[in-house]
């Protein structure tokens, strides 16, 4: 979760599109990089990917395809990398979906609910 924090206060200081932005941004991604799961490779699919969406290029897929690559040297396999070929897939294959407003906010928490009840359901004593 603290990835997910710094990743995006990373990207909302780039967003600003500031000289003190661009600064700040790199002083979270920095620092918090030592500290969050997975390290910088981490923090920096997660801002690739925004790029991408944002604007698509080319240097944010690579960096993407980088970060993975480094994740190799963090976690010591090689599945971060069976990925690429499914994004790569992905952007030929478009599939119509209708999206509803507030079905997150049903969802997230009824199945975080359910989760609970399951979990005290086991550890009950008879």
């Amino acid at each position: 979760m603290f990835a997910l924090l710094f990743m995006t206060l990373t990207v909302y200081m780039l967003d600003r599109r500031t000289i003190d932005g661009y600064i700040i941004a790199g002083m979270v991604f920095i620092v918090a990089g030592s500290s969050v799961e997975f390290w910088w490779p981490g923090l920096a699919i997660g801002i690739a990917a925004w790029s991408y969406c944002k604007t698509p290029s080319l240097s944010a897929i690579f960096i993407a395809i980088a970060a993975l690559a480094a994740m190799r040297i963090i976690n010591g396999n090689d599945w971060a990398l069976t990925v690429i070929p499914i994004a790569l897939l992905g952007c030929f294959v478009t599939v119509p979906m209708p999206r509803y407003q507030w079905a997150f906010y049903i969802f997230y928490p009824l199945h975080l609910s359910v989760l609970w009840a399951i979990t005290k359901a086991g550890t009950a004593t008879i």
